[in-house]
């Protein structure tokens, strides 16, 4: 459904964490922005980039970067002297579009969507990232831009957050290895839909939004950069590794098999030279594959409490890429994220700049992922982690623990980083990657069998309507059974 973003003030609740000893430690640090209240972390820790701002124009105007510079090029926007006035305030500062990809890429996603849907899709191209100069007041600055006719929103954008793992609970029992491609209920049942014509992602292609992972182990054989080089935040490569590994690892008679390991890899980076934005990997990857094809966001960030994470479609220049991309037929898989948050709590329809994406009225079409306890946790199987995120708009869960996979090197190290594997990948970051490899599986079988693809919605409702049922109170969704699903195709 079409949201409106509104320029409205709002105020995002921060909680106090509990210590030791019990008591209530100090409340998170807060700094007015532009009209909100961005949280710090206990300690002063800022989770939005200090000196760098998101500018959304209105739509219907023909403003585009040219020289360095937003420049109208339809004669509506940019008309009056205030705008003139911002733009000498920060000529010292750099403007780039937030979007990597080309202008004509952009417009082409959108009028694939709005054909598609019927629905108005943003214009991707109004968004614009302005870094300010040194020692220039961020607050004033937004507040300034904010006051303009031509300005829609004015955003701060998030740092980079840690990749969603979970801490390692435990580690699965040794010979027990890749048991979440077993059977239902354990597993979502890919060693069955192995033997299916087009079953392991044949036709498909799965493109990762990561920080980075190993170009070079062993058993990913060839993986596609698109778009800018990776610079990874953390400097560990280990969690893309582990990911592109649980869906996409090769059949070489070594280490472990992806769940559709016939499916074209592909990777764009969420943090480059230019930055942290999830929006524009989501935007490179929609621009370098075909309607059916996967987009995997292997992120999270912090939501109204300071360090509890959820979906990166909260925040809403990225929510507007990844309903662009959903509306023009790209399935999006994104992780719930590992902040023990309910999404169905009032906290999330309320501040926010009006943008509230978990409401049903406001789904993007993007199939959330929560993590579920594996068997190992018995009766408590296929029930939500406590870390997991979940609510009404979480749509499917995968293992959230003791997934086996590529990197880490916790199962075997013994020939170094490039034949690294892990045997407690978790979080859901493991989850994740089992839902993209089984709606991988699910594509390439319909494909094979009819020669065009399922739509983002009929995958969701039939692996939703068709998956082995999850336990427990905590809404993660079923964790997906690809024996039924295929069945009857």
């Amino acid at each position: 459904m079409k949201t409106t973003s509104r320029a409205v003030s709002s105020w995002v609740v921060a909680l106090g964490l509990v210590g030791s000893g019990g008591a209530l430690a100090a409340a998170p640090e807060v700094a007015r922005v532009a009209g909100e209240e961005q949280v710090r972390a206990v300690g002063g820790e800022l989770w939005v980039e200090p000196d760098l701002l998101e500018i959304k124009f209105h739509e219907n105007q023909y403003i585009r970067l040219r020289n360095g510079l937003p420049t109208d090029l339809g004669g509506r926007g940019l008309r009056h002297a205030q705008a003139h006035e911002m733009l000498r305030q920060v000529a010292g500062g750099k403007w780039s579009r937030s979007h990597e990809a080309a202008e004509e890429a952009l417009e082409e996603l959108r009028s694939e969507g709005e054909l598609r849907t019927r629905e108005v899709l943003p214009d991707l191209n109004l968004y614009f990232q302005l870094r300010l100069p040194a020692g220039m007041d961020v607050d004033r600055i937004a507040e300034s831009f904010r006051k303009l006719p031509e300005v829609e929103g004015v955003y701060r954008v998030p740092r980079p957050a840690p990749s969603p793992v979970a801490p390692d609970y435990y580690s699965v029992s040794s010979g027990s290895y890749q048991k979440y491609q077993d059977a239902a209920p354990t597993g979502v049942d890919s060693r069955y839909a192995s033997t299916l014509a087009g079953a392991l992602g044949t036709g498909v292609k799965i493109c990762d939004v990561e920080y980075s992972y190993n170009a070079s182990h062993a058993d990913l054989g060839v993986v596609t950069l698109v778009g800018s080089a990776p610079v990874d935040p953390f400097s560990n490569n280990n969690h893309g590794t582990a990911v592109l590994g649980v869906y996409g690892a090769t059949a070489n008679g070594e280490g472990v098999t992806g769940i559709a390991h016939s499916a074209q890899k592909l990777f764009a980076a969420a943090n480059t030279a230019s930055g942290y934005n999830v929006g524009a990997a989501v935007t490179t990857c929609a621009a370098n594959i075909s309607a059916g094809d996967i987009i995997v966001i292997e992120q999270q960030m912090s939501g109204p409490i300071s360090g509890k994470y959820v979906p990166v479609e909260w925040y809403k220049p990225w929510y507007d890429a990844i309903r662009t991309a959903v509306a023009a037929n790209k399935i999006v898989v994104e992780a719930a994220g590992n902040g023990s948050q309910n999404l169905d709590d009032p906290m999330f329809s309320t501040g926010n700049n009006g943008h509230y994406p978990f409401l049903a009225q406001n789904d993007s079409g993007a199939i959330i992922v929560g993590a579920g306890k594996s068997p190992a946790y018995g009766t408590a199987a296929r029930s939500a982690h406590d870390f997991s995120t979940y609510g009404s708009t979480v749509d499917l869960q995968g293992w959230g623990d003791g997934v086996v996979t590529t990197g880490y090197g916790t199962l075997y190290s013994a020939e170094g980083v490039n034949r690294y594997f892990a045997n407690g990948f978790n979080g859901t970051s493991s989850a994740t990657p089992v839902v993209a490899g089984s709606v991988a599986s699910l594509q390439g079988r319909y494909k094979s069998l009819y020669g065009t693809y399922l739509t983002p919605a009929s995958v969701k409702s039939r692996l939703r309507t068709y998956g082995t049922a999850q336990t427990g109170t905590k809404n993660i969704g079923p964790l997906p059974d690809l024996r039924r699903a295929l069945t009857g195709l």
